[in-house]
Formats: structure tokens, C-alpha cells, sequence
């Protein structure tokens, strides 16, 4: 049948050769097209997986707002962030926010002063705060004998004053800002008060900072905002934040246009104030930089793996229409992965950037087995048509055999539940397809039309430089050392007289002789990197794909470095049953157990619909509302003791809600989320600090432990509870990583030894062919895994796939040496020798296709994206550890079967697969 195909296969290429072509530059032609509507993008939804967990985070950051939608300044001086020049930049920051187009897009919040958060704002809010007391209880000591008061249920009484003066103060412009900063005099007049009071502001001076943050309560806030070389008793920082929130309903195009104002307004101030730095972040920055980083790296590695390859090609092919032929391939390949990806309806990502590097590095071996096959037969005597037959069905066979091998391991890719593997899988398996097709299809059809040309004109096939072969293998070939120095060559004689070289490649063979030697080393090799193996880091964050050489990266290692705050949140999402009692009541106890947890941040950002409510009815919180806490003391919490009562009603409850609305629609929209049937969900934030994944691991376990205390309280099954957050879908992530590696691996090893199996059975009688082939694969796996270790590379959304790409490519190398083997085996009934002629001969074409594949995947490592750069650095090693198992390591596997044989009986004749006669002229010399 296979035989059959590849007649047809090659009636078609021969007697149709133009017509091929002009169909694949047609082809060609139309996925250009497609890949010319290639988008780059980079998001970190892409990296999030298809569970449960993450589509409530979605919804979450859709329905709730988005608690990463906030930009951030971080100022950096030389001296003290708090001084006044510091602190004047970060008002003009305020200043020029309100002023710009930014104030249009973000959300008009209760006060317009509370868009931007700065050290600033809480220092001058305290400074006001100060002078405004003392003010007050000068001019009005009767109303304020008792200041501050304390208010019971619900009642006005002398706080009024200080209720008016805690709405005043947010509501500072600018300009009283700078006079509170610069000194000046200010009137501050209340509702209450009969007449205004003067307030008289001195020169701000740290030194007396401390004093003033004493009487606010709101000042702790201000350690959040300093880097951790916070000095509380000198009041000295070298770093501040500043925060400037963004409306999560924006979109990615109007939300970058806010991130890129905000750069150029922080511009602008360092032109102000030239002492001091101003460096922002923004997610969508941070996603511009890493896109444009990935297209970047992509274009740029291209552009070094061509002029590789065609250095590569013209040095082994020294022909210019072998050369241009072969390139010309690379290149359609190239365009019809863009093609698919575009019909496919995908956005490339930093990984998919890695797909055309790959379809170059593995295309060129098509290439080159193609061609040099075909020469050799040319070289013989043979016409056009036999010798191109003769490659198609030798090399040709084999090329399908890897190719189905390496597609089923990029295929294996797609159980993965994040997307971008997915994505990467497929189209990394649709591009090789590509290539596979257009090498066997476009090359040799522009071979047969070449040189019948060359034929008709009367002139060689190959041209004269090409006729003086030059072999990769020999730049490290020992015996042209031995010949120089007169040394005698260790050889082997073969049972037909020939001669084979058993040093270099050929070690194989004479360790192959030694089994036992062979695997007890191969065993403790294997043994001593699975130990390195089995402590090995799996890791995600999207900003690793930060080139490090930029500025925005610095940035960000900046902030997670010297600054202790963390805008990180744990979400406990209740859908059905919100106006439950019980499920209400049951939120004091889960507060209490929540924040027991050791990963868990500042009480003051817990925010739950209960908690709005208790802030709310608190006179000493910037939230306290008089109205609101009149319906709290005498509907819900009648003794005032921030316990809902155990007699409320589901009435109630959405009475309840209805009035955090009415009095506080923006913090009620955050944990409340009503539709046209009612309240159908609320949410409860948890602000939590972790620094890795087993921190991450732990704090998803003690969050879904204390999620169980609102999980009995519901009785509907149409209710649930639902954990989520950064840390708890990062430890989802790496457990897809690790788990999804695994499958894969399983999937890819088990196919290609099904096919491999099935195929020698087919051809060789032998069930355990298949597996003495993909053996030395399992070894080489644990020893890419180990080198990982050692070279501190961590298994990530891209180094993953490595595993299962050893597999898929390195069973190249085993295939060839053990296809070559069999037809060795076959015309000298020697095992030894038919090794050392297979492995010498293909393993001097092995070591040039490994590298130029390992070329390929090393210039990956020149890759700025740190993950891409990681995944070509193991890849090129991987694919020179598969190369020195199959010639070092395989030959001993393969004797060990051919003595054994006998358990399995077959019968060993040429493969009529591959067409060899009687006829064929016997090797001359094998060395």
C-alpha cells in the first residue's frame, strides 16, 4: 500500500512538475494574503486556563471591577520622598490629571481628589487635619469640648462638626493643597459654623511629619505607599507610589491611551522638578512592551536562522539552486503558518512567535536528507526519475515516519487547558505538516525541472562545486588527525570485506559490545538528573515575558522589591442565595476566620457587602454615613454591635442592599451585583501577600477551607461558592503545567510507540522493535529535565512542551539508525557490523541534520523574551542529547534485540518497501 502511494506520489511529481509548482506558488500566494492580516498581541488572558476558577475571575474583573486597573507612579529621589519638593511633584501629577483629557476617562468618584492616591495626599490631609482641630476647638470650645465624639446608634449629637470636616477634607483643590505644603493662610467654614476660621499653615518640615500623623486615623495608610526603607522616627523614604485608578468598563485601546498620557504627564513633572524620577506601570503597557518585544524577537531571529541557513546550505550544497530551492521552501512554509494562524482565528502570542523558528530549524532537515539522498543517487549513474524514486522511497518513508512522530507530539500539546499551549500545539503541528508537504512536494518537482534542463543543454546534474562533497561530520573527524600523524586506524572488519571506522561516531559500535557497562551508566546518568529533576521550579507570571533590558522591567522588579504593599486579592464569588439570612449573617464569621490566614494583607482593603455596611455605620471610617447607620441600628443591628440580629428577614437584607446603593453605589457595585430578576451574586475581597507558589498553594487551601463556612449556610443547588483570585488561578495554572506536561508526554510516547510498533510488526515481525527505538528517548527526557535544574531554567508555559517535543523530534535519530540498521542487518547477517556501518555512515548525516536543528532552536536563545530564550536553549540541548543517544546509546539496545531476536521469530529480508534489488552494487569502504 505504502509502496503504491509513493508510485502514485512520484508519477505526480515527475510527469507533473510545473503544474506542482505553479499549485504551491498559487497556494503560496493566496495563505500570503491570510498572514498579511496577521494581529500581534499579548494579554495575559491568554495564558488563563479553561476552568471553573478562571472564568470566575473573568467575570469577576468584568462585573465587579477590575482591582488591577490602577496605574502606578513610583517616584524615586535621592534623598527623601517625603521632603517638600517630593511631595509639590506629586501634587502637580493631581494637578495635571484633573486637568488633562485623563480626568475625562477615569471614574468620578465621590470626590475628584480620590482618582489620584499619593503619600502627598495623606501627608497634606493630615497637615489640614491639625491645624483644622486646633482651629476649631479655639474658636468653638462649646461644640467641641468633646472632640471627637462618639456616636450610639444612630444619633446626631455634637459630631456634627467633625462628620462636616471629614467630608471637607477630601474635597481640597489643588492649589490649598500646595498652600498646606508652602505655608499660607487658609478659611476654612463648615455648615455648622456661624463664621470661618482662619487656619495658618507653616512651611512644611518632615521632621515634625510624625505629630501630625498621630491625629488622623486615616495615615497608617501612608507606610502602603513608601518603599520598606520607611523611616518612622526620621519620616525618611527613598521610594513613594502614587495611584491613579482606571475604570475597569474602558477599553484595552482607551485604557493604554490613559497609561500613555500618564507617562507623559510624569514627563513633564521630572522637566519640573529635575531631582526627581518618576517611572510608571501599567498592564497595558506592560502587554504594548511585551508584544512588542515577541515581534521584535521574532522578526529579528528570523533573520539570523536565514542567513544560518543559507550559510549552512551553501556550504553543504555549494549550489546556488539547491540553496535558493531550499530557502525558497523555508519561506512558504513560513508564510502558510501565518496563514493558518490568521484562519484559524488566532492572535500571536509570545509563543506562537517561537512556531516559524521552529518550522525553519526542522524544515531544513527535509531539505537536506532530500536532496543529498538524491545526489548520492545521481552520483551512482542513475537517471533523474530512478534516483529521485529511490530517494522518495528510502528517505522519503522515513521523513513521513518522523513527521507523524513529531506532529503527534506538538499535537499532544492540545489537551493543555491554557489556550497558548493549545494554539502552540496546533499550529506548531499545522506549520510542520507545511513544510513536510512543500519539501516533498515544491523541492523535488524544482529539482526534476532544474535538472532535466540541465540534461537537455547537455550539461552535469551537479554542478562542480557540489560534485566535491563536503561532509558536516568531517570538521570533527579523528582520522584525518590519525592519517596526518601516521597512526595506525582501529577498524572494523565487516564479513564483505569492508572496513568501518570505530572511533568518533563508531564508539557506539564497540560499547554496544558491552551492554552492562552501557546501562549501569546510562541508569546512574539517568539517575543522578532525575534527582536534579524532581527539585525543579514550575513557575508562572505573564511579566516574565518582560525582556529584562528595558525600562519598564526595571520598573517592575523595582516595585515588587522595595515596596511591601500588595493590590493582590483572594475572591470568595456567592451566585444564588445572596439574600439568604443565614448566608448574610455567616460573612462576620468568615471575616474572622479569613483573616486569621498569614498571607493575609491589610484589614482596611477586606471588603465584603457586610463590612461596606459596618464602614459605613462607623463614624470613625472616611465612609460614615448618618443616614445609612440610622436604618442599620434599627433594622439589622438594633444593639450596635456590627453582628447583623438573628431575627433579619430576606426582606431586610434586600432592603439592605438597596441602601448601599443609595448611599454608597460605587463600593456597593464592587461587592453587590443586582440585574433585572434582583441580586444575583455578591462578592467578598480578600487582600492577601504571597511571594511564590507554594505561598499561592497555601493560601488557596486556607481560603477554600474558610469558603466552607458560607458553602452549609446555602441550601439552594442552584447556589455556589467559588474561590478565585491572582494567587488562587496561579496555583491552578502551575498545576496545569505540571499535569498537562505529563499527559502530554504520556500521549506522545504511547502514540509514537503505537505507530512504531505497529509498523515493524507490519514490516519485521517484531513487537519490541518499537520500544529498543523510543528507549534512549525516555533517558534523554530525564536528562534535559536535570539540565534544567543546573541551569536554573524553570518549567514554564513554553519550556513545558519541551518533554513531548523530545520525544516528537529526537525519535528522528532513533528511527533513522534503526531503519538503517535493519537494511544493513539484512545484506550482512552481522549485527556488529551492520551497526557499524549504519552508525557511521547515518550518523555522520544525523550529526549534521542535529546540527543545524539545534542551530535552529539555539537562536531562540538570542530570543529577548527570557521564556522563548529558555525554551531554545533546552531544546537545542535536548536535541543533542537525542542525537548522542541514538548513535552512543540506541546501538546497545538494537544488538541486545538482534540476539534476542528468537523470543519474537521473524524473518529478515530487504524491505520491499523500500524497493531494494539484487542488483544493487555492494559498498566498497564504509570508513
Amino acid at each position: 500500500m505504502m509502496k503504491s502511494f509513493f508510485n502514485i506520489y512520484l508519477r505526480i511529481i515527475a510527469g507533473y512538475s510545473g503544474w506542482v509548482v505553479a499549485a504551491i506558488s498559487v497556494l503560496t500566494i493566496v495563505m500570503g494574503y491570510y498572514a498579511g492580516q496577521a494581529s500581534f498581541t499579548s494579554s495575559s488572558r491568554d495564558f488563563l486556563p479553561q476552568n471553573e476558577k478562571a472564568l470566575a475571575l473573568d467575570q469577576i474583573n468584568e462585573k465587579f471591577g477590575n482591582d488591577n486597573r490602577k496605574l502606578i507612579a513610583i517616584i524615586e529621589t535621592s534623598e527623601n520622598v517625603l521632603a517638600q519638593r517630593s511631595l509639590q511633584a506629586m501634587l502637580l501629577i493631581e494637578e495635571m490629571v484633573q486637568r488633562s483629557e485623563l480626568g475625562s476617562f477615569t471614574r468620578e468618584l465621590h470626590h475628584p481628589s480620590q482618582k489620584v492616591i499619593s503619600p502627598a495626599q495623606i501627608v497634606v490631609y493630615a497637615l489640614y487635619l491639625d491645624r483644622a482641630i486646633e482651629g476649631l476647638i479655639k474658636d468653638y470650645p462649646e461644640i467641641t469640648k468633646s472632640f471627637p465624639p462618639v456616636l450610639r446608634g444612630g444619633a446626631k449629637k455634637d459630631g456634627s462638626l467633625q462628620e462636616e470636616l471629614a467630608a471637607h477634607i477630601p474635597g481640597l483643590t489643588t492649589a490649598e493643597k500646595r498652600v498646606v505644603l508652602e505655608g499660607g493662610t487658609l478659611p476654612l467654614h463648615l455648615p455648622s459654623m456661624t463664621a470661618p476660621v482662619s487656619l495658618i499653615f507653616e512651611p512644611y518640615d518632615e521632621a515634625g511629619l510624625a505629630a501630625y500623623l498621630g491625629r488622623a486615623s486615616f495615615a497608617q495608610f501612608l507606610s502602603q505607599l513608601l518603599s520598606k526603607d520607611y523611616d518612622r522616627v526620621g519620616n525618611q523614604a527613598r521610594y513613594g507610589l502614587i495611584y491613579l485608578e482606571i475604570p475597569c468598563d474602558l477599553s484595552v485601546e482607551q485604557t493604554l491611551a490613559c497609561e500613555e498620557l500618564f507617562l507623559a504627564l510624569a514627563r513633564d513633572v521630572e522637566l519640573a522638578y529635575p531631582s526627581v524620577k518618576i517611572r510608571i506601570l501599567g498592564q497595558e503597557l506592560i502587554s504594548k512592551l511585551i508584544t512588542a518585544a515577541s515581534v521584535h524577537s521574532m522578526w529579528y531571529l528570523i533573520s539570523i536562522a536565514g542567513i544560518i541557513v543559507v550559510i549552512i546550505l551553501t556550504l553543504i550544497y555549494r549550489s546556488f539552486i539547491d540553496v535558493f530551492v531550499n530557502l525558497a521552501g523555508l519561506i512558504m512554509a513560513i508564510i502558510w503558518v501565518f496563514g493558518l494562524g490568521v484562519l484559524l482565528q488566532y492572535t500571536f502570542n509570545p509563543i506562537l512567535a517561537a512556531v516559524p523558528i521552529l518550522i525553519i530549524g526542522l524544515g531544513i532537515d527535509y531539505g537536506l536528507h532530500l536532496t543529498l539522498r538524491y545526489r548520492e543517487e545521481i552520483a551512482r549513474g542513475h537517471e533523474i526519475d530512478t534516483a529521485l524514486q529511490t530517494t522518495l522511497q528510502s528517505v522519503g518513508f522515513v521523513l513521513v515516519i518522523t513527521t507523524v512522530t513529531t506532529v503527534i507530539g506538538f499535537l499532544s500539546n492540545t489537551i493543555a487547558e491554557l489556550s497558548a499551549i493549545r494554539h502552540f500545539g496546533i499550529l506548531a503541528a499545522a506549520g510542520l505538516l507545511s513544510a513536510f508537504g512543500i519539501m516533498l512536494t515544491f523541492v523535488p518537482a524544482m529539482k526534476i525541472m532544474v535538472d532535466r534542463y540541465r540534461e537537455k543543454r547537455q550539461k552535469n546534474i551537479l554542478p562542480p562545486l557540489a560534485r566535491n562533497k563536503l561532509c558536516l561530520s568531517c570538521l570533527f573527524d579523528r582520522k584525518k588527525r590519525h592519517q596526518q600523524n601516521n597512526e595506525q586506524i582501529p577498524e572494523f572488519e565487516c564479513t564483505y570485506g569492508g572496513t568501518c571506522n570505530k572511533i568518533g561516531i563508531g564508539i557506539g559500535v564497540y560499547l554496544a559490545q558491552k551492554p552492562l557497562a552501557v546501562i549501569v551508566t546510562v541508569l546512574i546518568l539517568t539517575g543522578v538528573s532525575g534527582y536534579f529533576a524532581s527539585e525543579l521550579e514550575t513557575r508562572f507570571d505573564y511579566r516574565d515575558f518582560l525582556p529584562a533590558q528595558f525600562e519598564l522591567t526595571k520598573t517592575y522588579s523595582l516595585f515588587l522589591n522595595e515596596f511591601t504593599f500588595s493590590n493582590k486579592n483572594v475572591y470568595l464569588l456567592v451566585e444564588g442565595a445572596v439574600l439568604a439570612p443565614d448566608v448574610f449573617k455567616s460573612l462576620g464569621a468568615l471575616k474572622q476566620n479569613v483573616m486569621k490566614g498569614l498571607m493575609v494583607g491589610e484589614e482596611e482593603r477586606y471588603e465584603s457587602p457586610l463590612e461596606l455596611a459596618r464602614k459605613l455605620s462607623n463614624y470613625a471610617s472616611p465612609n460614615f454615613n448618618p443616614e445609612f447607620t440610622n436604618f442599620w441600628s434599627t433594622q439589622i443591628d438594633q444593639d450596635f454591635d456590627g453582628i447583623p440580629d438573628e431575627t433579619i428577614t430576606s426582606n431586610q437584607v434586600e432592603v439592605l442592599y438597596d441602601n448601599l446603593f443609595r448611599y454608597a453605589p460605587d463600593q456597593a457595585s464592587r461587592v453587590l451585583r443586582k440585574d433585572a430578576t434582583g441580586y444575583t451574586a455578591f462578592l467578598v475581597r480578600v487582600p492577601v501577600l504571597y511571594a511564590n507558589e507554594q505561598e499561592a498553594r497555601q493560601l488557596t487551601i486556607h481560603m477554600e477551607a474558610a469558603a466552607e463556612i458560607l458553602s452549609r449556610q446555602i441550601q439552594s443547588p442552584l447556589a455556589r461558592v467559588i474561590v478565585t483570585g491572582d494567587p488562587v488561578v496561579t496555583s491552578s495554572i502551575l498545576k496545569s503545567l505540571r499535569v498537562d506536561q505529563v499527559n502530554a508526554l504520556l500521549i506522545t510516547v504511547i502514540m509514537s510507540l503505537v505507530v512504531l510498533t505497529l509498523l515493524y510488526l507490519r514490516m519485521r515481525k517484531s513487537l519490541l522493535l518499537g520500544l529498543v527505538t523510543i528507549l534512549p528517548l525516555l533517558f534523554v527526557i530525564v536528562w534535559g529535565f536535570g539540565t534544567m535544574y543546573l541551569l536554573s531554567i524553570p518549567l514554564n508555559v513554553i519550556t513545558v512542551t519541551i518533554a513531548s517535543l523530545t520525544v516528537g523530534l529526537g525519535i528522528t535519530y532513533s528511527i533513522h539508525i534503526t531503519q538503517r540498521f535493519l537494511e544493513d542487518v539484512a545484506q550482512t547477517d552481522d549485527a556488529v557490523c551492520a551497526l557499524c556501518i549504519s552508525v557511521t555512515h547515518t550518523g555522520q548525516a544525523l550529526f549534521g541534520a542535529a546540527v543545524t536543528t539545534a542551530a535552529g532552536f539555539g537562536i531562540l536563545s538570542f530570543a529577548i523574551i527570557p521564556p522563548l530564550s529558555q525554551f531554545g536553549i533546552m531544546a537545542a540541548f535536548n536535541i543533542i542529547f537525542a542525537f548522542l543517544a541514538a548513535v552512543y546509546v540506541q546501538p546497545t539496545f538494537l544488538y541486545i534485540w538482534w540476539q534476542h531476536k528468537n523470543i519474537f521469530p521473524m524473518k529478515f529480508k530487504s524491505l520491499s518497501l523500500l524497493n531494494f534489488t539484487k542488483q544493487s552494487k555492494p559498498r566498497q569502504s564504509v570508513a
